[in-house]
């Protein structure tokens, strides 16, 4: 098999990304293109960002795009097309995917530049949904249940299937799911009202849009010929108000455009950037069957016209009734009706464009609207038990926006007595069971309630300290390599130890996870010399895993990374004592216990001198070429004497004993006095 390929980009400097991170450091990457080439000091944010991507010290796309999928990002995500584009480019012919790329870090730099802010968020797993995959199953499961519920009636038998049944979630950040039917075409209906409402106020302003349109729940029918106490529509999603709209949007809305053609297209674009460019098609045959059936909406019509409710009094009815007509033929399918309640959940800027088309006081209006009036006869009762904006299309359609969060498509022909889809309903009921979407699950004492729901949004909160660092310790016991790697571009120390003061590396060795103890000693350069509360490092339990893997990774670990711990603090007994003029004598202490016969600690004996500056490095160096030796000794309860007077000759070779060792007016001081006869003689 050929090896994989990897790209290089010679000369550039690292400094084309200004929404990574906020250091603005340099690094010449022509020497230094892997994350192992880069020193621990010269790493800025930027490069910690993409640790988790690395594999055999080239980022791999295979991960990059693992990495995407679980955080809910498809590659045809509009805002990924140049990175696609590129990386096709950079694949050699022989290679017949992407995923076998391997690039370096400049060259995978200049590929995600064009989308900084996103994979900010992706990298940092700030997206709103920061748990995806774990979001997913719960989602999965409420379809599965939705899906068994076969009650209800279909209004159009010669319609879809009634055991049609699709549900699409698309969040503020882009992230999306989709599951049954979800790319099946049906018509707007009723669900074009919020939008034609808000071309109006975009076009017209609230003042002039609420002149001729009311904001109160009907409390009738949808289709009801009646009007307000002031002889307008009750609201913009009833009846008369899509007429209402779409006669404002013929009589005053760019009047330039003059032919009923030009205005369609226009709505048309409007509906398609909503979409984000998906699926938006035309339904001629359901148009020509408004038409045939238009009696009702011509009875609505000339009702309003007697009642002087339209902004003009010679208003073309049919005219206005046929563009109406058009407009509810429009055909979406879930993904992308998604994608326009996305929208709206995002303020009217298009999750998966970033392109702003509708003003947020638009949006307040039209959710408001939706949250009161949006499901007609059932609107009290929605708003009471989901508490959140929706629309039903009157034919199996339903849309729900849940503010800042994202926007959900539901799809099934099986309605209730009251022209809502059963599943749809059903859907939104166990979501609320189980997700504090409610627009009222904000209060504390709820949340503190033993029937607390989830918040999938929870991590982006002010989260205490300690409850990252056990977050990151269990992750570590769990072998959760994802979390781990998300603490640790969280900032959190990755040293940081729990009440028995074992860190995320003692649980990660005790449990065996090798993918984990190679991540946080290789990569977050954990301490493997911290003690817990029982004298237990976490070099010791790996050598006592039954894991030869676990017990390699840690000796090769040690022996080539001993001095980048040299500053950590950790207690140290540092003892001296006159013997053989300055002859640096070194003696060793083991901590016995059961299951733990290794050494602990070193104590220096020498002079009757302090050990300061230089010389505490060296020293702390050779105490740690000397743990490794020990530690790794086939005998677990016998010490190498040759690799004890090797270590005393390096210690004679290293240590300057006049630079090491300054006078000290107090020679009194002394610790504990041990020889190394009676030290030999009790190993």
């Amino acid at each position: 098999m050929d090896s994989l390929p990897q790209i290089n980009i010679e000369n550039t400097e690292l400094n084309i990304l200004p929404n990574f991170g906020h250091q603005k450091q340099q690094i010449n990457l022509t020497e230094c293109e892997s994350w192992s080439d880069i020193s621990q000091d010269d790493r800025n944010e930027d490069d910690f960002l993409f640790a988790s991507l690395y594999e055999d010290d080239k980022i791999s796309i295979k991960l990059f795009l693992e990495m995407l999928d679980k955080a809910g990002l498809r590659t045809s995500d509009p805002r990924l097309s140049g990175l696609m584009s590129r990386l096709n480019i950079l694949k050699p012919q022989k290679y017949p995917y992407i995923k076998s790329l391997k690039l370096d870090t400049n060259t995978f730099k200049h590929m995600v530049s064009e989308s900084g802010v996103l994979f900010n968020k992706v990298f940092q797993n700030k997206l709103i949904i920061s748990d995806f995959e774990s979001f997913k199953e719960k989602i999965v499961k409420i379809y599965q249940e939705c899906l068994m519920n076969t009650t209800g009636q279909v209004i159009d038998q010669k319609g879809p299937n009634k055991c049609k049944w699709s549900v699409s979630i698309c969040t503020v950040d882009g992230q999306r799911l989709s599951l049954g039917c979800a790319t099946d075409p049906f018509t707007m209906k009723d669900l074009c009202k919020p939008i034609l409402y808000a071309i109006c106020m975009e076009n017209l302003g609230e003042q002039v849009v609420h002149k001729y349109q009311g904001r109160e729940p009907s409390g009738h029918s949808s289709k009801e010929i009646v009007l307000d106490c002031n002889n307008k529509p009750y609201n913009p999603l009833v009846e008369s108000g899509g007429i209402m709209s779409s006669s404002l949007i013929l009589q005053k809305v760019k009047p330039e455009l003059t032919v009923l053609s030009e205005k369609y297209e226009y709505v048309q674009q409007c509906f398609d950037r909503m979409a984000g460019g998906e699926y938006i098609g035309f339904n001629n045959v359901d148009y020509l069957a408004q038409r045939i059936g238009m009696d009702q909406q011509k009875a609505v019509a000339y009702f309003m016209r007697e009642n002087k409710c339209f902004p003009e009094d010679n208003v073309n009815i049919d005219k206005t009734l046929d563009f109406n007509a058009q407009i509810q033929a429009l055909e979406v399918n879930s993904e992308s009706n998604a994608v326009i309640a996305a929208t709206l959940a995002n303020g009217g800027i298009c999750p998966i464009k970033s392109e702003k088309i509708l003003e947020q006081t638009t949006v307040n209006c039209v959710l408001s609207l939706m949250y009161t009036c949006g499901l007609h006869l059932s609107a009290g009762e929605f708003a009471f038990n989901i508490g959140l904006p929706a629309i039903s299309s009157g034919h199996g359609a339903l849309t729900v926006v849940i503010p800042n969060v994202m926007g959900i498509s539901l799809w099934s022909p099986m309605l209730d007595s009251l022209d809502n889809s059963i599943r749809g309903m059903e859907f939104c009921k166990k979501l609320i069971d189980i997700f504090s979407f409610h627009r009222f699950d904000c209060f504390e004492q709820m949340k503190q309630s033993r029937l607390q729901k989830i918040d999938p949004t929870l991590s982006h909160k002010p989260i205490n300290q300690f409850y990252r660092t056990i977050g990151m310790i269990q992750a570590a016991a769990k072998g959760d390599l994802d979390n781990l790697k998300l603490a640790y571009l969280q900032n959190s120390n990755i040293n940081n130890a729990d009440g028995d003061d074992r860190t995320a590396l003692h649980l990660a060795c005790a449990e065996g996870h090798t993918n984990c103890i190679q991540f946080l000693l290789y990569q977050c350069a954990a301490n493997p010399f911290l003690a817990d509360r029982w004298g237990v490092t976490a070099a010791t339990e790996a050598q006592k895993s039954k894991k030869e893997e676990v017990q390699q990774i840690m000796k090769d670990y040690l022996l080539n990374h001993s001095k980048e711990h040299l500053d950590d603090d950790r207690e140290r007994e540092l003892l001296s004592k006159p013997q053989n003029g300055n002859d640096l004598r070194l003696t060793l202490h083991l901590h016995r216990k059961e299951t733990d016969c290794f050494a602990q600690r070193v104590v220096f004996e020498g002079p009757s001198r302090s050990i300061r500056g230089r010389g505490l490095e060296r020293i702390r160096l050779l105490e740690g070429i000397l743990k490794i030796n020990l530690r790794f000794n086939k005998n677990d309860n016998l010490i190498d004497f040759d690799v004890l007077d090797e270590f005393f000759e390096i210690a004679r070779e290293e240590s300057n004993v006049d630079e090491i060792l300054s006078d000290d007016k107090d020679d009194s001081e002394s610790g504990v006095q041990h020889s190394r006869h009676d030290d030999k003689k009790s190993l």
